[in-house]
């Protein structure tokens, strides 16, 4: 039963990251170019190392964007790899896991491309989320059969190296990658680390919330000792940065727990009423989150036509609340035809 629960609140998790990722995508279409509007910029950018967030901070909550999908997936990641190895055998798993983060390379190249044709973009094909996800998936795949200590000192390699090569080999190389769409390939390195301790926090998960929690102290001293001796960087980027984002992404994922279970003993223990704990729409997108990384690109476009040709009059905020309205319909009726059909998207 604890099982079911908590695949329930991960996709519950992962679903509420697409909705408001889909959201920002197709608002960010039309506010992000618009000159009527007033929303500050860090609502849809990333601060890029400037005091421009919340409070003056040089983080906004776009910045969190990457390593919330590292995150999550390392939630699951292990498992996965175990029940497919199990199933098939490790050479399967490993072709399997190979392929699926070739594709994911391959899937962000044409998407690329293909806004290319209509943005008039000079540079088709840079490198993006999906090509990013897809390279630290083939840097860490060899990794996951290893037990959690193992694996958590493969992540300091990882977060290691990258820092030496950042600091002296890449910028000695060709400083520009560093101008590439989240940093370029070379911050896989860091990725890759980061993902492989998720997958130990939540094999301590597994165990009970405490020992996740107690997983979790010595990352965040890490990171409140390492801000003011190293301060966080924009491209290139540094520990620090990914550490401050790993780390308010880790509470922002226990005050979720902390909420859900505090809704699920109201509705159960207080007004009697059996919940399966899944968030309508939002948990059920968890389930197809791949559909709705890739989709929320061409929602975006599709949302700033339809608000530059119909919708533009009613001024930005008016007319931005009936494009809002219309990507949840919209994003309603795909989750039910999907429901309906028992479909779910995955690789």
């Amino acid at each position: 039963m604890e099982t079911k629960n908590r695949n329930v609140l991960f996709d519950n998790f992962r679903g509420m990251l697409m909705f408001i990722f889909v959201m920002l995508a197709v608002m960010a279409a039309i506010y992000r170019y618009n000159a009527d509007s007033v929303i500050p910029d860090w609502v849809f950018d990333h601060a890029q190392g400037r005091a421009v967030g919340p409070f003056g901070s040089p983080f906004t909550p776009v910045d969190l964007g990457m390593i919330f999908f590292y995150f999550i997936g390392g939630m699951t990641a292990v498992p996965a790899y175990r029940s497919r190895a199990f199933k098939d055998g490790k050479k399967a798993a490993m072709s399997h896991l190979f392929t699926r983060n070739l594709s994911l390379i391959g899937i962000g190249t044409v998407m690329y491309l293909v806004a290319a044709l209509f943005t008039a973009n000079p540079n088709p094909g840079l490198w993006g989320p999906l090509q990013a996800i897809g390279f630290t998936g083939i840097l860490t795949m060899a990794f996951l059969h290893l037990d959690k200590r193992r694996r958590a000192i493969a992540g300091i390699a990882f977060i290691a190296v990258h820092e030496i090569f950042s600091k002296y080999l890449y910028t000695l190389w060709n400083p520009q990658i560093f101008t590439l769409a989240d940093g370029g390939f070379q911050v896989c390195l860091m990725y890759a680390g980061f993902f492989l301790i998720t997958t130990v926090l939540f094999e301590l998960y597994a165990k009970n919330f405490s020992s996740f929690l107690l997983g979790l102290l010595p990352i965040i001293a890490f990171t409140v000792a390492i801000y003011f001796v190293l301060p966080p960087t924009y491209r290139p980027y540094n520990v620090t940065f990914f550490a401050v984002t790993y780390s308010v992404v880790a509470l922002i994922f226990i005050i979720f727990r902390l909420i859900l279970d505090f809704v699920k003993f109201i509705t159960e223990k207080i007004f009697r009423k059996h919940t399966s704990g899944l968030i309508p729409l939002a948990g059920l997108m968890g389930r197809n989150m791949l559909l709705y990384f890739i989709i929320r690109y061409p929602l975006s476009i599709l949302f700033q036509i339809l608000y530059n040709s119909l919708f533009v009059k009613a001024g930005v905020y008016l007319g931005g609340a009936i494009v809002a309205i219309l990507a949840v319909g919209l994003l309603v009726l795909i989750e039910y035809t999907l429901k309906k059909k028992n479909i779910l998207i995955k690789m």
